[in-house]
């Protein structure tokens, strides 16, 4: 009889991948964006972007991650240390957004690149984590 264990990199993770690419993408835009916020009135342009974007782009790396979380610990490796790196950065990423939503002071910057910094490193390390177990469940 056939195993239903399957061996490690026999299937695809999209789900996996875009969270991470979401993530690192996520810390990307709280590095720049600050930088560029500085840099438009050099060039005499105002940018107010809307604030639901912001939960917007969190929301989504939210949702994706945590499925991306929930297929590498409950299919693959068990850990639940790149959950709670993650949940910390989305709590800490979403309370930040809404306490100082109208501040700009370069600490509530560190802040948000710190807690996205939590989020693309708990991704990363879900993957490296999902792509070295083999499966407990095929799938």
């Amino acid at each position: 009889m056939k195993s239903k264990v399957a061996e490690p990199h026999q299937h695809d993770h999209k789900g996996l991948k875009i969270s991470v690419f979401l993530s690192v993408l996520c810390l990307i835009h709280c590095i720049s964006f600050p930088i560029l916020i500085v840099l438009l009135p050099f060039f005499n342009i105002a940018f107010h972007p809307p604030h639901w974007i912001e939960y917007l782009l969190l929301g989504s790396t939210a949702a994706l991650g945590y499925y991306s979380m929930r297929h590498g610990f409950s299919l693959h490796h068990h850990f639940k240390y790149p959950i709670l790196l993650f949940t910390l950065g989305i709590v800490g990423a979403f309370s930040v957004h809404l306490y100082f939503e109208h501040a700009t002071n370069w600490w509530i910057i560190s802040l948000e690149v710190f807690f996205a910094a939590l989020i693309a490193i708990s991704q990363i390390i879900n993957y490296r984590l999902t792509n070295t177990h083999a499966c407990t469940v095929a799938h």
